[in-house]
């Protein structure tokens, strides 16, 4: 038995047992069972729940809707994903909740960089909601628990969050979270690059599909804010494993996970590749002429104007600087990188001083660490300050005045990801998105 309800003087009950299981009601206490699920409501029921004289069930991967008393049902999952319905409750007979779970691919490429390619099952969950007995849904996930966020993105009033294969966003300061739809169902998408360009939202992207559509394709897509849909920018040429995306001006350069750096131009039909096939980008930067490509090794690699060879640098404290974000305060120069921390220069960038104070009992964990430049995890410069988030579930900022970290609390996971947002600073961790006033 997998659930069970009772209406008035019924008993309905979710039997899993092969292929005849499935919906039984009892109108005599259980001496004796009627089966009332359809063909097309599958052997298995996840969860039933009764309001008034509608009952609702979860059944084969999908909500279905009965007014009587399981004689008929109707099937409500429009909007849902494929196979989602997981558990529910109806708090009436038009609103119910459904926590949904559902299949998704995860890549794994081969170490030798050949073609091959190994897809395995993992699952993720969401809370839809409908208000209108079934008829629509919309997902209900305020905060977005429960959720990786790797990456947030702020756009002008409203602040992007990046879970991987999902994304959402807010204009009420992260109140409440809209879903991102992607234009091409029934694709599942993993999202690597974000960045943002003349107003607009630009996302490297993998979409995954069966082999008749096309199975594993990434590109490069842009947001529509009106229809909040991804539509993909068309070239001549896809990119697969996509890893990082780094826009200059109107150029955009795309790491990928064994097929090379890739360039391209708004208004080019097709991409340039530049070079660095059969290694693992996943972080680019760029510098005047100069394009810096970090690997998953940790090596990073020079290309001088677009022209080939890449170089591999031997001194990578000094290369990482490149890979931070930077600011010019007056006749200093600062640079925060995940790898080296907070540094400043006073005579134009010949000589550089590592800021540290106030990170000693967070560089005193380093030995703990099994790859120690994962202490610290994101950085953000802000017109409010600098900020840092670590692996060990803390945020600093940067006290101008008395030139040391300042903590500005902890979380109960990692952060992966800072913004900043009308004077609030946001993080993205494993369980979710969190704020808080910068004055406090």
């Amino acid at each position: 038995m997998d659930a069970i309800a009772v209406m008035d003087n019924l008993i309905f009950m979710g039997v899993k047992m092969g292929k005849n299981g499935g919906i039984f009601r009892s109108d005599d206490e259980g001496d004796s069972w009627t089966r009332i699920s359809t063909k097309e409501m599958g052997s298995s029921t996840y969860a039933l729940a009764v309001s008034e004289s509608t009952l609702y069930a979860c059944a084969g991967g999908n909500v279905f809707r009965s007014d009587d008393k399981g004689d008929s049902w109707i099937h409500v999952s429009k909007g849902m994903p494929d196979r989602a319905s997981a558990a529910l409750v109806a708090i009436s007979a038009d609103t119910v909740f459904v926590s949904t779970k559902h299949q998704k691919p995860r890549r794994i490429i081969k170490s030798d960089f050949s073609a091959s390619t190994v897809f395995v099952p993992t699952f993720e969950g969401s809370i839809f909601r409908t208000t209108d007995a079934g008829n629509s849904w919309v997902e209900a996930n305020t905060g977005i628990m429960h959720s990786s966020v790797v990456d947030l993105e702020v756009l002008g009033n409203r602040i992007y969050a990046f879970t991987g294969n999902r994304l959402f966003f807010s204009v009420n300061g992260g109140e409440t979270w809209e879903r991102i739809e992607n234009s091409q169902k029934p694709f599942i998408f993993r999202f690597s690059g974000i960045s943002a360009l003349n107003g607009k939202l630009y996302v490297g992207a993998t979409r995954f599909g069966d082999k008749s559509r096309g199975g594993a394709v990434g590109g490069v897509f842009q947001l529509d804010e009106q229809s909040n849909t991804l539509i993909e920018v068309k070239t001549d040429r896809e990119i697969y494993a996509i890893e990082c995306m780094h826009i200059v001006g109107t150029t955009f350069y795309v790491g990928t996970q064994g097929q090379g750096v890739f360039l391209w131009n708004e208004g080019w039909d097709s991409w340039l590749n530049l070079g660095l096939e059969e290694k693992e980008i996943n972080e680019i930067s760029v510098d005047k002429t100069n394009v810096y490509a970090k690997t998953q090794q940790d090596e990073i690699y020079r290309l001088e104007n677009h022209q080939a060879p890449w170089e591999l640098i031997k001194e990578d404290t000094e290369a990482h600087r490149w890979f931070a974000q930077s600011r010019k305060i007056e006749d200093r120069r600062f640079v925060l990188s995940k790898k080296v921390g907070l540094m400043r220069s006073e005579d134009g960038g010949n000589t550089w001083t590592q800021l540290n104070a106030g990170l000693e009992k967070v560089l005193s964990n380093l030995h703990e660490l099994i790859n120690p430049h994962e202490l610290i995890a994101t950085v953000e410069i802000d017109d409010t300050g600098f900020y840092i988030g670590t692996s060990q579930n803390e945020i600093f900022k940067w006290n101008h005045k008395d030139e040391r970290w300042e903590q500005l609390g902890s979380l109960s996971r990692p952060v992966q990801s800072l913004a900043v947002l009308n004077g609030v600073l946001y993080a993205g961790t494993g369980a979710g998105v969190f704020r808080i006033q910068i004055e406090k």
